[in-house]
């Protein structure tokens, strides 16, 4: 397993983020007195347990996305297979202004406004060298 991954985890940085808090706040009751040993220990406890708890979180993350080989296979696996047009002529019919539809035929398509066909576009001219 490759560390850069788990280390640029969003739940492993705010974890990182939060041992850098509990760390400076051990630093700042890292005192004499009793209490104050206390909040040390307590902050130490917390940052340790913020990393490893965002290890862990990073770790369960990557696990569970699929790699990038097995993503690759189960898009060829999923490809819809191709739609065969049906024999004969396909008659659509449709009213009102913006509403064509067109069907997944695989050939050549007639669009008719009004009682005339559309007009094919003119062949693009040959371009001497």
């Amino acid at each position: 397993m490759q560390v850069v991954p788990l280390v640029s985890n969003p739940y492993m940085l705010v974890a990182l983020v939060l041992a850098l808090c509990f760390g400076l706040l051990a630093k700042h009751w890292s005192g004499k007195r009793k209490k104050d040993r206390a909040l040390f220990r307590l902050c130490v406890a917390l940052a340790i347990i913020s990393v490893v708890g965002g290890l862990l979180l990073a770790w369960r993350q990557l696990q569970a996305q699929p790699s990038a080989t097995q993503q690759g296979q189960a898009a060829t696996q999923a490809a819809p297979k191709p739609v065969t047009p049906p024999a004969g002529e396909i008659k659509q019919e449709s009213k009102g202004a913006q509403s064509p539809n067109i069907a997944n035929t695989g050939r050549d398509v007639t669009v008719t406004y009004g009682a005339e066909p559309a007009k094919k576009p003119p062949a693009p001219r040959e371009q001497k060298k």
